[in-house]
């Protein structure tokens, strides 16, 4: 996967075609805004535990498969919160390239506790929501990526905690 940083001159017409200025403007404001929320997470997280927590800020990133996405996640050597949101290609109306709708989804992984190492176990899911528009989109990134800082604040930020979480 290669990633690049959401910045002023990354253009995104790969993630949401072509949209005129004040379309665009829109877009890059939420996604500032869905930004924000997880930069905050991260800080509280390493007050709130005086443990090192991690981000890299919202990224666009390409997969070897083609598929593209808008990502942003905070994690520690146990536990990430993740958000995306990428667009649904094999829902763009027939003989278009642009795609149509975007889905966007959050959730929290923590390290495996299986006998032969397995990575990162998925434990919590916000539910996925489809898009129509690249505002609506956006915006929904917003939403999960509150939804996601105020579900994580909840919890003790461990492994245990969260993994007790998913098993219920």
């Amino acid at each position: 996967m290669k990633s690049e940083p959401i910045t002023p001159s990354l253009s995104l017409s790969s993630i949401f075609g072509a949209m005129d200025a004040r379309r665009e403007a829109q877009v890059r404001r939420e996604l500032a805004k869905a930004a924000d929320q997880i930069r905050v997470l991260c800080t509280e997280l390493t007050t709130r535990t005086s443990r090192p927590w991690r981000s890299e800020g919202l990224q666009l990133d390409a997969y070897p498969s083609g598929q593209l996405s808008i990502s942003d996640y905070v994690e520690n050597d146990e536990v990430t919160f993740w958000v995306e949101l990428r667009p649904e290609p094999d829902r763009a109306p027939s003989g278009t390239s642009s795609p149509s709708c975007w889905m966007v989804e959050g959730r929290v992984s923590v390290v495996s506790d299986a006998a032969i190492d397995a990575g990162q176990d998925v434990v919590y899911e916000i539910p996925s929501e489809v898009h129509d528009s690249p505002e609506a989109a956006s915006q929904g990134l917003v939403k999960t990526s509150t939804a996601l800082v105020r579900l994580a604040l909840e919890r003790t930020p461990t492994a245990a905690d969260w993994r007790e979480l998913g098993s219920a």
